[in-house]
């Protein structure tokens, strides 16, 4: 999927200051991005071989401006976006402490993200996409109080994630293609988020009702093969904003409330549910898959947040059939 935030470098000009020893900011910089370069061990189109003496402002992929109301240039923002960089982040990056943009798509950095990225209180955008991070959730990135773009698909996070990101005011949550377990938090629906994207994780349980507390804000939610099961709630044909909704390749069941096949068909959401488990609708689960739902269907009438127990882990033991594609 496109994301609905994009960064362009050109929006973002370089300006070339040769660095002064009077200039703490840029000498800090200095600093992480020598530890950073360190840190390195593969940079097959050389994107850093510039990053060389004091002036930082004429790196490759690092982007400097004056700090407000004063002359004192700093770094605001790096872009290393598909440099194909492997290595490590250092705990020196938490120096970069004007820095608004992050900028790591499609590299192979490893490891853990450091505590000292904390930090970085003025941080906007945070792109971690398409590397090899592991551990649990980045708890560090909670603690960013300007935080309002965070992408960390396709990295190798696991365990669950913490309810406290959805108090964030973060506009857009891309935690896609992870190893993502345990329950969606309840309290997903006070998320300010426009966009929100599980997809290709394995929370399990339902899509919690606190979902419509959304619905002023909420535009994309997607959650393919997240083996969401249980029933849609109704209170999801309320949220007025959205244009696209994507709960295909689960474990759903019952039937699709009308608030949802009436509102949001007439809306022209864009709407998927395939291979699920919903009766009467195309292109869903064999029959064989979807036998531990049959024998022990659930009552969408009633608070159900997912299905009871002996159906639920029958369901987990059934191999199920997965999308042919990532999003």
């Amino acid at each position: 999927m496109a994301a609905k935030h994009s960064y362009s470098s050109s929006h973002h000009h370089r300006r070339r200051h040769h660095s002064s020893i009077s200039n703490p900011r840029l000498q800090q910089a200095y600093i992480a991005l020598q530890a950073w370069k360190h840190v390195i061990y593969s940079d097959p189109n050389n994107f850093t071989s510039n990053w060389v003496g004091p002036s930082v402002c004429n790196y490759t992929g690092v982007y400097c401006t004056a700090f407000p109301h004063t002359q004192i240039q700093t770094v605001a923002g790096i872009d290393l976006n598909f440099a194909d960089i492997a290595g490590f982040l250092p705990d020196e990056l938490g120096l970069l402490s004007d820095l608004a943009l992050l900028h790591l798509n499609s590299n192979r950095f490893c490891g853990i993200l450091p505590q000292t990225l904390a930090n970085l209180t003025l941080l906007f955008e945070l792109d971690l996409s398409n590397n090899r991070f592991v551990g649990p959730f980045p708890s560090v990135v909670l603690s960013l109080p300007t935080l309002h773009y965070l992408d960390i698909r396709y990295n190798e996070f696991e365990g669950a994630l913490p309810s406290e990101l959805f108090s964030k005011k973060i506009d857009a949550i891309f935690v896609n293609n992870n190893h993502f377990t345990s329950m969606i938090p309840s309290n997903l629906g006070i998320s300010s988020a426009s966009v929100v994207v599980f997809a290709n994780n394995k929370f399990g349980g339902c899509l919690p009702p606190s979902i419509a507390n959304s619905a002023s804000t909420l535009e994309e939610l997607l959650m393919i093969n997240t083996s969401l099961s249980g029933c849609l709630p109704p209170e999801v044909g309320f949220l007025y904003k959205l244009r696209v909704l994507d709960v295909s390749f689960n474990k759903l069941e019952g039937p699709i409330p009308y608030s949802i096949a009436g509102n949001l068909t007439s809306k022209g959401v864009v709407f998927d549910d395939r291979r699920n488990c919903l009766p009467e609708k195309p292109l869903q689960r064999s029959k064989k898959e979807c036998n531990p739902v049959i024998e022990h269907p659930v009552d969408c009438f009633e608070l159900h947040c997912s299905g009871s127990g002996a159906a639920a882990a029958a369901f987990a033991a059934t191999p199920l059939s997965s999308p042919p594609g990532h999003s």
